[in-house]
């Protein structure tokens, strides 16, 4: 088998070669083995942090089961700090002619994990005194950014578009309007999920092999009552689409999750999940 057939056929719940080996190579080994730094990578797609995490898959020989985050559309991204070990971002949308920034930025250190930082939490202001737009060296979004991906790694495993349930997260502040100001944060949630599925409908009609549904650490801020009132709904209906179009789904949801794991089994079409954490970061065995 080669290794996209061997983790699909894993997913479709029959019996592959052997086990498919895919460690999760996200960020801090990929940059490495490309020998540039982190925002060379994530701010100047130089290559596209895809291309990265193919070539480590490659480098140590695993089956690469890859999740992708697919811009829909042309990000607008500005560096708002640079200096010669760290690379600030921020991202803004136009609306009616006003530049709207964006509440979190991205802080690149060169070689290691990325952080996604309230501009507020940096004493930065509402709106950047100073920034550069950033020109991007690979400019594809959308169907011919997964395209891409999905070429370059070819029959070494599997690209993944990735879409997120709607949640509590890990923002404080969500679980404060989630006890003192319920119903509006229903309604900010509810947006989100109708997102989702919007995003979810277009990325369905590419025919990738599997869409993955991506929210770490999902039940450490969303236990089982909190889960079924806000996520289970949407879930069920972005596993029933995408069965609907024939395409699989997996799941990426890090530390106690063994509730989510029968919930997902018994009541979602749900085709596989992971990791399965033991104790005591986790909760399964």
């Amino acid at each position: 088998m080669t290794s996209k057939e061997r983790i699909l056929s894993s997913l479709r719940h029959s019996q592959p070669d052997h086990v498919p080996v895919a460690p999760d190579l996200y960020e801090m080994v990929p940059i490495r083995l490309s020998q540039k730094d982190s925002w060379h990578i994530f701010v100047y797609n130089d290559p596209p942090i895809w291309k990265a995490r193919v070539d480590a898959c490659s480098y140590y020989g695993v089956d690469a089961l890859i999740p992708l985050f697919v811009p829909l559309e042309k990000p607008n991204v500005c560096i708002v700090s640079k200096t010669d070990d760290k690379v600030i971002t921020r991202d803004f949308c136009e609306n009616n002619g006003k530049r709207l920034w964006a509440e979190y930025v991205i802080v690149y250190s060169r070689n290691d994990p990325s952080a996604y930082v309230k501009a507020s939490a940096l004493g930065m202001p509402s709106e950047p005194d100073d920034y550069e737009l950033v020109n991007s060296n690979y400019s594809k979004f959308g169907k011919e950014y997964f395209q891409d991906a999905v070429e370059y790694l070819g029959d070494g495993g599997v690209i993944m578009p990735v879409v997120g349930l709607p949640c509590l997260d890990h923002d404080p502040q969500s679980m404060y309007d989630y006890y003192d100001n319920h119903d509006k944060l229903l309604k900010k949630l509810n947006e989100r999920g109708e997102d989702m599925m919007r995003q979810a409908e277009e990325i369905l009609s590419w025919q990738p092999d599997v869409l993955m549904i991506g929210n770490s650490g999902l039940m450490l801020f969303n236990p089982p009552e909190i889960f079924r009132e806000l996520c289970l709904g949407w879930m069920q209906e972005v596993t029933k689409l995408a069965k609907q179009h024939n395409v699989l789904t997996h799941m990426h949801c890090c530390g106690v999750e063994r509730a989510l794991v029968e919930i997902a089994a018994n009541e979602t079409d749900l085709n596989g999940i992971e990791q399965l954490e033991v104790p005591p970061l986790g909760d399964c065995d």
